[in-house]
């Protein structure tokens, strides 16, 4: 094509782009369920910390008998920490409603009635007027301990060395989550991370439970979990103080999330 210079008419290239709209909305779209998708992956990872905080409740009050219906949700927990902790550069496994319940409805409980007294049978938590109920206290207990582990390299280093130990452990016990030294081995994670901490996070319950080695290491076990939760909780957006300053909103989106 040629140009007269001379001429009064503005050239036009034969091949003018098009833009097409769609493109544009589909990635709006795209955005915006990205968005949904990173808020419903921090309650459920907030329901986690709290699922995590009732069964070390529960395990300190009856022993496992007190979680035995639940015990896959309690091994899913262990289960996905371990590989999350594990592989800190892979997107984690999403969280589901479905191994979620007992952790949604007593984080809905919790943010609902802090303080007030329940008459709900177990496995939901047991609040006590004048003070937090258990399972919201170690929840938030479980948030600082993982905070001040993010601020200690060595203490992040040891526990990091002693979950990959235990990943081989695992293989060797053919993936059985629940093998009494895997449950052990979780344990001693624990304390050699968490328990080199100033701020300890003591579990009440009753004596007959907490003299057994084996339910101590449950309790430990399903701390460490719990920990691990609370990083990832964090890492997508979420602070302790929105359990005070966002109280309605976040029952609202638990509504949402239940109810879809």
């Amino acid at each position: 094509m040629t140009v007269d210079a001379s001429s009064p008419v503005t050239p036009v290239a034969e091949h003018s782009p098009v833009i097409d709209g769609t493109d544009q909305v589909t990635d709006v779209a795209n955005a915006a369920h990205t968005k949904e998708q990173r808020k419903q992956q921090r309650l459920l990872a907030l329901a986690a910390v709290f699922q995590a905080a009732q069964f070390a409740h529960r395990l300190a009050l009856q022993g496992k008998a007190g979680i035995q219906p639940f015990w896959d949700e309690y091994e899913t927990l262990l289960r996905q920490s371990l590989a999350g902790a594990n592989n800190p550069s892979t997107p984690p496994e999403p969280l589901l409603v479905s191994q979620l319940t007992i952790g949604l409805k007593v984080l809905e409980n919790c943010l609902r009635e802090p303080w007030q007294q329940e008459s709900a049978s177990p496995p939901l938590p047991l609040p006590f007027k004048g003070r937090l109920p258990p399972a919201l206290k170690y929840s938030l207990s479980l948030m600082v301990i993982e905070r001040r582990l993010d601020s200690s390299p060595k203490l992040r280093a040891a526990q990091q060395d002693s979950l990959l130990k235990l990943q081989d452990r695992l293989a060797f016990f053919d993936q059985d989550i629940s093998h009494p030294s895997i449950i052990a081995g979780f344990a001693q994670s624990y304390l050699a991370s968490a328990g080199k901490l100033r701020f300890r996070l003591n579990i009440r319950g009753q004596q007959q439970h907490l003299k057994r080695p084996a339910t101590v290491d449950q309790i430990r076990a399903i701390l460490l979990a719990g920990t691990y939760f609370a990083k990832r909780w964090h890492d997508l957006g979420g602070r302790r103080w929105q359990l005070l300053f966002q109280r309605k909103q976040l029952l609202r989106e638990l509504e949402r999330l239940t109810q879809s």
